[in-house]
């Protein structure tokens, strides 16, 4: 499964891609930060990716905004009742991406495509 996520937002520079991956630390520390937020967000993605064999990644561009996508494999298994080897082949899925939502700032679901 592959999913990426994007905003046109102000971006992470790029000596900062690796921090914003760490628990509460964001790209902009200071007192005065525009933005709000714990820090824990890509944290905790990091983590549960990683954690189910997959992989993270970040591209962002200044004043252009940020892409953040994960692949996670995902496997089904063969195996009949008895059979002591499990044969894992990659699954299949019953959806695609255009029949995803996703809710956002209370402005109701919006097609993920």
């Amino acid at each position: 499964v592959e999913v990426f996520v994007k905003d046109t937002g102000i971006g992470i520079a790029d000596d900062q891609h690796e921090k914003v991956f760490q628990p509460f630390e964001q790209a902009d520390m200071s007192a005065q930060r525009q933005y709000e937020g714990t820090g824990l967000g890509l944290s905790l993605v990091r983590q549960l990716v990683t954690s189910q064999g997959g992989v993270v990644s970040l591209s962002s561009q200044l004043a252009v905004g940020t892409t953040v996508s994960f692949t996670i494999p995902v496997w089904h298994s063969d195996m009949v009742e008895g059979e002591s080897d499990i044969r894992a082949q990659r699954a299949v899925l019953p959806w695609n991406a255009s029949s995803l939502s996703v809710a956002e700032g209370g402005d109701g679901p919006s097609p993920l495509a």
